[in-house]
């Protein structure tokens, strides 16, 4: 439904106000890569995740929202679900603490939102309505 939306010229932002689920989309995985790439994604998913314990204020979510994308686009359902649980606790701990702004916290909620939409996971729609309230907001 958005793709048709989308060939109509409308955003996705219009796609929602119309109430057209995009959360629905079959998910696109990366093709198989060459081991160089794959080793490569995975050093920089494991270094990304590494460094959440000291990420400043306000970029933890950011620091584990790499490897949940990656993750997520290589297919990895398990690792990318544990990975979103993991993003939003401190994604709603840095917005309750003022840490981030609503900019920030919808960008991090469009993150998840696409690896969570790439894992078929059941929780994109409410994912997706928490996205489209949260950008009316700002």
């Amino acid at each position: 439904l958005l793709l048709t939306a989308l060939q109509e010229g409308l955003t996705a932002h219009d796609a929602l106000s119309a109430g057209m689920p995009t959360a629905r989309l079959p998910p696109t995985h990366l093709p198989p890569l060459p081991s160089a790439v794959g080793l490569q994604l995975e050093e920089w998913a494991q270094e990304s995740e590494l460094q959440v314990a000291g990420a400043p204020d306000g970029r933890q979510a950011y620091r584990l929202s790499v490897p949940l994308l990656i993750a997520s686009q290589l297919g990895q359902k398990d690792k990318a679900y544990a990975l979103g649980e993991r993003m939003m606790l401190h994604l709603e701990a840095e917005a309750v603490s003022k840490q981030i702004s609503q900019s920030f916290y919808a960008w991090m909620l469009g993150r998840l939102l696409l690896a969570r939409a790439q894992c078929c996971d059941a929780g994109t729609v409410a994912l997706e309505t928490k996205l489209s309230h949260t950008l009316d907001n700002i």
